[in-house]
């Protein structure tokens, strides 16, 4: 399904294996050089499309150019108790502007985080502390024998 210029609905599943695949078979790091980027409006469309209290995992080198779309996100975060989590590889030299404060925000709001990283093969670390991180959040809560 696709949103927008480069917006796509991403694989929805609870499944470690298809995860991974996903992320394989999708994710790049590349590119940049074109700040600031519609990110908000691919964080709503994940809350909106998610189960309550997903993980939403950002990955981008820009700010958010839709950071006008913050408060929706904000509801949604609300809402769902969902946790956005940013993997970032640049910020448009813009740390101190409300293109970056949107991130902030959300990532305070939602009890997430942001991995600012200095280059951009430093991700495989990031991915490392977010697989010890969603398999500590798995609770057992009956055991039948």
């Amino acid at each position: 399904m696709k949103m927008g210029k480069n917006v796509n609905l991403a694989t929805l599943t609870a499944d470690q294996t298809t995860f991974e695949n996903a992320v394989e078979a999708s994710l790049s790091v590349g590119g940049g050089g074109d700040c600031p980027e519609m990110a908000i409006g691919g964080i709503n469309l994940a809350l909106q499309r998610s189960l309550p209290r997903s993980f939403i995992f950002v990955f981008t080198d820009a700010s958010a150019k839709d950071h006008h779309l913050k408060s929706q996100a904000l509801g949604l975060i609300q809402e769902t108790q969902s946790q956005v989590i940013f993997v970032m590889t640049g910020d448009c030299d813009d740390q101190s502007g409300p293109r970056f404060q949107a991130f902030k925000d959300i990532a305070a709001a939602s009890a997430g985080q942001i991995f600012f990283l200095r280059e951009k093969n430093e991700v495989s670390k990031v991915l490392k502390f977010i697989e010890i991180s969603v398999n500590a959040r798995r609770v057992n809560i009956l055991s039948v024998e």
